[in-house]
């Protein structure tokens, strides 16, 4: 019978977070001394390259790693036929991406240097492609660490390519004076590497036959999601490309390390999304569906007020490092922090009812959602950008995230109960805007002064949101209780 409860979940969001959320606070601790080594106009060209990188991780592979994702729950683990849809969606995966990198290359620099000039093809997006398909291993291997729920051994793998990554980046940044394009660089040598690793770990499950079943089953899956894939991509970097063809790329720059202060939201969304959809799987097919219900709600209301607090503190705290710890270049885009984490949020909602299509096999309908979102976003984008520069594009990607909630709000309800209630929908979203408007309403002025009055107002939006959806208690003996039990666990294993 499948394990209920929120514990489940928290303890594989500890896992997947931690393996990367702590390289992650390193990286976020080296922000400040990377925007004195690459300025704003080369920050921005960075972000494109990342931007392209992105979109390619997730495209050029028609949607077949995911497709893995979903297709594990349909075969026994082990077997002669588990190891042939491993090795022909692997397979399909990098004929595929090698076909598109092919194709970039002999059609991009045209293209790039007619729409996008101030952007170099050679070396930064050259580079970008190359690493893009080396990720594409290792994110098979992800999907199938995930969906094993062997989050420790996930969690430790990405602790190790994120702390190496900072490490190379350092080096090349830093060290050999490369400035942008060595953050490149250190990301496709890092990606090789554990690309190559991820084959040897895996070599037993690669050891099946090509399948053409299993690959017409994980095309069916899978196709569909590319223009999902596409329109999130969109949704996400529309407004910071178009912000390229009408400003320039120092104003990006600034909106990417204001993105980057927000990360901290994104990493956990990220490791929210790794942990949560095999365990909601696995409630759907294992429980009764009213009870299947219920755990969703108790993960889902608290995971969004959680995700709403967490944009106060992007709000408040992240403000203050833009004014105070970046270099003066950067230090304008103190308001685009809470913003941005707002953006990020919406996207934590989405993973939250989304995770019912894919389980329910629609993914037809997933890419309604984001052609939706990017088409409001690129509406809102045309006509905000001119005018407000960075704050714009980071507003049309918020307005981009509503609308993918509220559509993929209302497929997933035809199918199964939303896992978030009104009143705890309520509380989050009011959060939300609290952080958001912390940066133009609390004051400030010495970097004390600052600090204290914003965390002063995190505390009390905090308390009154916790207290507001009834959590407060219900919280604390959570929390309490897993780490009881992990001290146990911790203590048996010594004894």
């Amino acid at each position: 019978m499948a394990e209920r409860g929120p514990r489940r979940v928290f303890k594989a969001v500890l896992n997947y977070g931690l393996g990367s959320y702590l390289p992650q606070i390193v990286n976020f601790v080296l922000v400040p001394v990377y925007t004195r080594y690459i300025e704003p106009k080369d920050m921005g060209l960075l972000e494109v390259a990342f931007g392209i990188q992105g979109l390619l991780v997730v495209v050029m592979r028609l949607g077949l790693p995911g497709a893995l994702g979903r297709l594990f729950f349909e075969v026994k683990d082990g077997t002669p036929e588990f190891r042939s849809l491993v090795l022909t969606l692997s397979l399909a995966s990098t004929i595929s991406s090698l076909a598109v990198v092919a194709l970039l290359l002999v059609f991009g620099p045209a293209f790039f240097g007619r729409y996008f000039p101030e952007v170099p093809f050679y070396p930064y997006l050259t580079v970008a492609m190359v690493g893009a398909l080396m990720m594409g291993t290792t994110d098979i291997q992800r999907r199938l660490l995930q969906s094993r729920e062997r989050s420790g051994e996930s969690a430790r793998l990405s602790a190790m390519m994120a702390s190496s990554s900072t490490v190379l980046t350092l080096i090349l940044v830093v060290g050999a004076g490369m400035g942008a394009i060595g953050t490149l660089w250190a990301s496709f040598w890092i990606s090789t590497v554990f690309a190559a690793w991820a084959i040897f770990r895996h070599r037993a499950d690669l050891r099946g036959a090509f399948s053409w079943r299993w690959f017409r089953e994980g095309l069916a899956y899978g196709a569909p999601l590319v223009p999902n894939f596409a329109a999130a991509w969109l949704q996400q970097n529309l407004g910071r490309f178009f912000l390229l063809s009408i400003g320039t790329s120092a104003q990006m720059g600034v909106l990417a390390v204001a993105g980057r202060v927000a990360s901290p939201l994104a990493v956990v969304t990220s490791a929210f999304v790794s942990a949560y959809s095999p365990v909601y799987f696995s409630w759907r097919k294992e429980l009764p569906a009213v009870e299947a219900a219920n755990e969703a709600r108790r993960i889902g209301g608290l995971v969004a007020v959680l995700g709403g607090i967490a944009v106060v503190g992007a709000g408040t705290f992240g403000a203050v490092v833009m004014r105070h710890v970046m270099a003066e270049s950067y230090q304008g885009g103190s308001s685009l922090v809470g913003v941005v984490a707002a953006a990020f949020f919406l996207h934590l909602l989405y993973t939250l009812v989304v995770v019912e299509l894919f389980f329910s096999k629609k993914t037809n309908a997933i890419s309604v959602v984001f052609i939706l979102a990017a088409a409001a976003n690129s509406l809102l984008v045309w006509f905000s950008a001119p005018r407000f520069g960075a704050m714009g594009a980071a507003v049309s990607q918020v307005v981009g995230g509503v609308v993918s909630f509220g559509v993929v709000s209302v497929l997933a309800r035809r199918k199964f109960p939303l896992p978030v209630k009104g009143r705890s929908l309520v509380v989050a979203v009011s959060a939300v805007a609290a952080g958001v408007a912390a940066p133009f309403i609390v004051t400030h002025g010495s970097f004390g002064w600052d600090l204290a009055m914003n965390a002063a107002y995190f505390g009390v939006v905090s308390a009154t949101a916790l207290t507001s959806a009834n959590m407060l208690g219900r919280l604390r003996r959570d929390v309490s209780g897993f780490l009881a039990r992990r001290r146990a666990a911790r203590g048996g294993a010594s004894a």
